[in-house]
């Protein structure tokens, strides 16, 4: 079958024809390239939404859909499409993440995926077969997170419980009215008595 096959330039990314239509970020992340004492092993080479696609016809006519990059090389690049992405500002805004950004976020979450193997090659090697990245690799999503300032109340600060420790709403309730108990006199009068009467003392058991 490799008879048969046509040959493409090797910046000739093949794609599904559902992508062709697409709107999403091209990002081009380089491997191999980083040397150091450096714990990231990508690099965004590349973030753009502008693509051109080109049709090419095998010798039974059936049609394929590439995506033309000219600064693609197989041996240290890997593609990617990516939807716009988004994170909260401290009005609870979303704001739009520039591609360099979102190129970021994704070489963060694949590079323990990357291969290791030497970037120089001899004139003579064809290109590899392999991938600079493991497909089939469990992503973290954690590190796709954009952590954003969080976003600002819109309630009162006693509705909301904020400052007093409170993580729900409770109802407001009145301070309790405290009242202050005068202490007990031992001699006391029910009735205001006539000028130059004296006041029975209490008997003893009463």
């Amino acid at each position: 079958m490799g008879i048969l096959r046509r040959k493409v330039p090797s910046h000739y990314i093949p794609i599904h024809p559902d992508n062709v239509a697409k709107k999403d970020w091209i990002i081009l992340l380089e491997a191999g390239t980083i040397i150091g004492p450096s714990t990231e092993k990508l690099r965004v080479a590349k973030a753009t939404m502008e693509k051109r696609i080109v049709r090419k016809y095998n010798i039974f006519l059936r049609k394929r859909h590439y995506l033309v990059l000219e600064e693609y090389d197989p041996r240290i690049h890997a593609l990617y499409f990516c939807p716009q992405l988004y994170r909260a500002d401290g009005d609870g805004q979303l704001i739009a993440l520039e591609g360099e950004e979102i190129g970021r976020l994704l070489a963060q979450s694949l590079q323990e995926g990357v291969v290791e193997k030497r970037p120089w090659y001899e004139p003579s090697n064809n290109l590899p077969k392999e991938p600079v990245i493991a497909p089939g690799m469990q992503m973290d999503f954690d590190t796709v997170v954009v952590d954003g300032p969080a976003p600002r109340p819109t309630g009162k600060p006693r509705e909301l419980g904020i400052g007093c420790g409170i993580s729900r709403l409770e109802p407001r309730r009145r301070p309790a009215r405290i009242t202050r108990v005068p202490p007990r006199r031992r001699y006391h009068c029910s009735r205001r008595l006539a000028p130059g009467r004296r006041a029975r003392r209490p008997r003893p058991g009463r």
